[in-house]
C-alpha cells in the first residue's frame, strides 16, 4: 500500500509541470505608459508606481488613473491598452492561452497569437474570446459591456447566452437588460489614438527581417531607436544611434524583486529585448551593439550580466556572446542553471568577461541603492572585477518592500485606486471566471454547453461615449440602483391615469344587469335574427349595420332604453300611461303588436325558432327587461282598469279572431327603438289583419295617420263593445244568481 501511495506521488509530481503550462515571467511587459499607472503584484501586496519594461505576472492588477495610459505586450505579438479610469487584472497566463479582467474602464486590444491560441477577458456581466487575428475595444463605463469589433470576430457571452460578434458591429450587455447589436458609431479620441499606434507595430523595417521569429513582435522598439550594421564576427548586430560617452548596457534603470529572482527594469523605451535576450559586445568603430539570439534558441532572462559582491558594493557588466550566464532557472544554451547545484563546487578562478576591458563598462552602486532604488554617490575607481571576487549567480541580498517596485516615485492621494478596485480580490475572481478554452463551452455557466443569446438588432451607430449618455439619461427616470429594464417593467405593469379613466369610465357607462356588460354570442344571433324589420333598420345610422347599432347600444345604454327601464317600472299604475301621451305613430305600432290572450302571460308571442337560440345563452336585454317588469308590475289580472265581461260564446269567437289574427312571426317592435309594450287601454283593441300590416308600415315612414281613420278604428272598437255581449252576461248573471 505503502509503494502504491508513493507511486502516485511520483506520477503527480512528474505529471504537474506538464499539466500546468504555466507560461514563464517574461511573456507579458509594460511596453508603454504615460501618467501615474500603479500595479499591484503578488509580491509586494500593495500598490506600487508602474514602469516601462516591467514583466507582468498571473495575479498582477493594474490601475490607469485620470490623464494616464498605458499598454502591456504579450510575446506573441498581442497588444491590450488601457485608457484613463481603467482597471485590469491578470488571471491566467498559458503557454498558448491568457485571461484578463477588466473590471471597469476602457480597453483595446490587438489580437495576434498564432493558430490554436486562445485570448479571454471577462467584465462584471460578459466573457469575451478571440480564437484568431482580431482588433477589438471593450468599454466598461457603468456596469454594462460594449464591445466593437474592427477586424476578425470575438465570441462574447452574457448571463442570457453567447453570440458572435463580427467585424464592423458593436454589442451591448447589461444586467437585467437584453443584448443590443448594432453598427460602430464614429471614432473617438481614444479609437484614434490606438488607430496610431496599431499603424506604428504594423510597419515592418530592418528589424523584422533581423531579428528571430520569436522576437519579431518587438521589431518596432529596435526600429525607431537603432540601426542594424554588419560586424564580421556576429553578422547583422543592433546599435543605438546616439548615445552619451559614458553610456554603458544595464545602467539606466533598477533591479526589481519579481518572480523569485532580481530582474533588470530598463527604463529606456527600447529596453526589453535587448537587455532580456542576447549577449552584448563592443567594437571601436560602432561602439555597443546588441548581438540577437540564434532561431530557436531564444530563452528570455532577468538580465545577462556578471556579478560582484562586496560588503559594502554591487557591481555587473554585461556578457558578452557564448558567455555563461549563472541563474536560477534555465535559460538555454551558454548558461547554468544553480538551483539545485552548490555554488562553491563551481570553479570560477578562471572566469574573464570580456568586456570589463572595456572602458565605463562596469556599474557599481552600493547595497542601499540596489534594494531601495535611490541612488547614492559611489566613490570606487577600481575595477572591482578584477580586484573582487566574481559571484556565483545574484547577489545574496535580502530584498525589501522597496525592491517590489520598479521605479522610485511618489503618487498623489487622488491618482490612488479607488475603494472598489482596493477591494477585489484576483483569487476570488479566478475561482467565479475559469479560463475556457473550448468554443462550445460556457464561461459564466460552468461546466454547460453555451446557449444562443437573443440579441435586439440596432440600426442607429453609437459610440461608446454617446451610449454612456443615453443611459444616464435613461437612468434620470429610474429609482438609484435600478435598471431602466426594471423601470419600463414597472410602468408597463401599471396602467396609466388616462387607461384608468377609460376603464371607469366603461363600468360607470355599463347597464346594471351582467347582459348588458357581457353580451354573448347566442343573444347577438337572436338580434341578428330580428333585425330585418324596417322599424329596427330605421334605427340604425345610414351606413351602419343593425347589429353594430344593436352592440353599442348593449355596451352604452342609451337614453331610449332607460326609459324602456322607466316605463317598465311604472306600469302597476294607469298614470305613467298619461303623462307620457304616445305619438300616432308610437300608436300605429301597438295596434300592430299581437295582444295576449286574457288571463294569459302578457309577454309577445315568439316563434319557437328564436326561443331555442335564446334559451341556451344568458338572457338578452329584452328579455331580462320583461323578467325585471314582471317582478316589479303586479299581474294583469290586478290593474286599476278592468276589463268588460265577456260572455262565454263570445269569448270563444274572440279567441278565434285573434288566432286568425295573430301572424305566425311576429313583428320585433319591441325591439326597435321608441317601442313600447301596450299599456292597458290598449289590451282590449284588435289586431289588425296581417294584410294592412304593409299599409301600416308605409304609413309609419310617411306622416301621420288621418283623422278618418282614427274615427273608424274607435268606431268598430265601440260596435264590438255593444255586441251581444251584453245578453250573455245578463243570461250569465242570472244564471249565477239562481245558484
Amino acid at each position: 500500500m505503502k509503494r502504491m501511495k508513493v507511486i502516485l506521488l511520483v506520477m503527480a509530481v512528474l505529471l504537474l509541470p506538464v499539466c500546468a503550462h504555466s507560461a514563464p515571467l517574461g511573456s507579458v511587459r509594460i511596453s508603454f505608459l504615460e501618467g501615474d499607472v500603479q500595479m499591484r503584484t503578488t509580491e509586494a501586496g500593495d500598490w506600487v508606481p508602474a514602469a516601462v519594461n516591467t514583466p507582468l505576472d498571473e495575479g498582477d492588477e493594474l490601475w490607469v488613473p485620470q490623464g494616464g495610459r498605458m499598454e502591456f505586450q504579450l510575446n506573441t505579438g498581442t497588444t491590450v491598452r488601457l485608457d484613463q479610469n481603467s482597471a485590469l487584472q491578470i488571471l491566467t497566463l498559458d503557454r498558448t492561452s491568457s485571461q484578463f479582467y477588466l473590471t471597469e474602464g476602457h480597453m483595446y486590444v490587438d489580437y495576434n497569437a498564432p493558430r490554436g491560441n486562445v485570448i479571454q477577458f471577462d467584465t462584471p456581466v460578459s466573457s469575451l474570446r478571440s480564437y484568431g487575428r482580431s482588433v477589438f475595444r471593450v468599454d466598461v463605463p457603468d456596469q454594462f459591456t460594449d464591445v466593437s469589433v474592427f477586424r476578425g470576430s470575438v465570441d462574447a457571452e452574457g448571463r442570457d447566452g453567447n453570440t458572435r460578434i463580427n467585424a464592423g458591429r458593436t454589442l451591448t450587455l447589461g444586467e437585467g437588460r437584453e443584448a443590443e447589436l448594432g453598427p460602430i458609431g464614429r471614432p473617438d479620441v481614444w479609437q484614434n489614438w490606438n488607430t496610431e499606434r496599431d499603424r506604428r507595430f504594423a510597419s515592418r523595417g530592418d528589424s523584422y527581417r533581423y531579428l528571430p521569429e520569436e522576437l519579431r513582435a518587438y521589431s518596432s522598439d529596435l526600429d525607431d531607436n537603432g540601426r542594424w550594421v554588419q560586424v564580421p564576427e556576429y553578422g547583422y548586430v543592433w546599435t543605438l544611434r546616439t548615445v552619451s560617452a559614458d553610456w554603458a548596457p544595464y545602467r539606466t534603470g533598477r533591479w526589481m524583486w519579481r518572480g523569485g529572482d532580481y530582474v533588470w527594469i530598463s527604463y529606456e523605451p527600447w529596453g526589453w529585448t535587448p537587455y532580456h535576450y542576447g549577449r552584448w559586445a563592443f567594437a571601436s568603430r560602432i561602439g555597443w551593439f546588441w548581438v540577437p539570439p540564434p532561431t530557436r534558441q531564444v530563452y528570455w532572462g532577468p538580465g545577462y550580466v556578471g556579478w560582484v559582491r562586496t560588503a559594502n558594493y554591487v557591481a555587473w557588466v554585461p556578457l558578452a556572446p557564448r558567455e555563461v550566464y549563472y541563474g536560477y532557472g534555465n535559460y538555454g544554451p551558454n548558461s547554468v542553471d544553480i538551483r539545485n547545484r552548490n555554488t562553491r563546487e563551481i570553479n570560477i578562478t578562471n572566469i574573464t568577461y570580456r568586456n570589463v576591458q572595456v572602458n565605463n563598462s562596469v556599474t557599481v552602486i552600493n547595497n542601499n541603492t540596489f534594494v531601495t532604488g535611490r541612488r547614492e554617490a559611489v566613490n570606487v575607481r577600481e575595477n572591482l572585477f578584477l580586484t573582487e571576487k566574481i559571484n556565483v549567480g545574484r547577489p545574496d541580498i535580502k530584498p525589501e518592500k522597496a525592491s517590489f517596485a520598479p521605479v522610485v516615485k511618489t503618487i498623489e492621494p487622488a491618482k490612488l485606486p479607488p475603494q472598489q478596485v482596493n477591494r477585489i480580490a484576483v483569487q476570488e475572481l479566478k475561482r467565479e471566471r475559469r479560463l475556457v478554452t473550448e468554443q462550445n463551452q460556457s464561461v459564466i455557466n460552468k461546466g454547460e454547453p453555451v446557449k444562443p443569446l437573443v440579441v435586439k438588432a440596432v440600426e442607429q451607430p453609437k459610440s461608446p461615449a454617446e451610449k454612456v449618455q443615453e443611459r444616464k439619461q435613461m437612468g434620470t427616470s429610474a429609482a438609484p440602483g435600478e435598471s431602466p429594464r426594471v423601470k419600463a417593467e414597472e410602468k408597463s405593469a401599471r396602467p396609466s391615469k388616462s387607461s384608468e379613466t377609460k376603464e371607469t369610465k366603461g363600468r360607470s357607462q355599463s347597464s346594471p344587469e351582467p347582459a348588458v356588460k357581457q353580451p354573448e354570442r347566442a343573444r347577438e344571433k337572436a338580434q341578428e335574427q330580428r333585425q330585418p324589420q324596417p322599424e329596427k333598420a330605421k334605427s340604425a345610422a345610414p351606413g351602419e349595420s343593425p347589429r353594430v347599432k344593436a352592440e353599442e347600444k348593449s355596451a352604452r345604454p342609451s337614453k331610449s332604453s332607460e326609459t324602456k327601464e322607466t316605463k317598465g317600472r311604472d306600469q302597476s299604475s294607469p298614470e305613467p300611461a298619461v303623462k307620457q301621451p304616445e305619438s300616432a305613430r308610437e300608436k300605429v305600432q301597438a295596434q300592430r303588436q299581437p295582444q295576449p290572450e286574457k288571463g294569459k302571460s302578457t309577454a309577445p308571442v315568439e316563434s319557437p325558432r328564436v326561443k331555442a337560440e335564446e334559451k341556451p345563452a344568458s338572457p338578452s336585454v329584452a328579455t331580462e327587461t320583461k323578467e325585471t317588469k314582471g317582478r316589479k308590475s303586479p299581474a294583469p289580472v290586478s290593474e286599476t282598469k278592468p276589463e268588460p265581461t265577456v260572455q262565454p260564446r263570445e269569448r270563444k269567437s274572440s279567441r278565434a279572431e285573434e288566432k286568425a289574427t295573430t301572424p305566425s312571426k311576429p313583428p320585433a317592435v319591441i325591439e326597435s327603438k321608441g317601442a313600447r309594450q301596450s299599456g292597458p287601454e290598449e289590451k282590449g283593441k284588435p289586431v289588425p289583419a296581417p294584410a294592412k300590416a304593409p299599409e301600416a308600415r308605409g304609413e309609419t315612414k310617411g306622416s301621420r295617420p288621418p283623422v278618418a281613420e282614427k274615427k273608424a278604428t274607435k268606431e268598430k272598437l265601440d260596435s264590438k263593445e255593444k255586441s251581444p255581449e251584453t245578453k250573455e252576461e245578463k243570461i250569465e248573471r242570472k244564471q249565477k244568481t239562481v245558484d
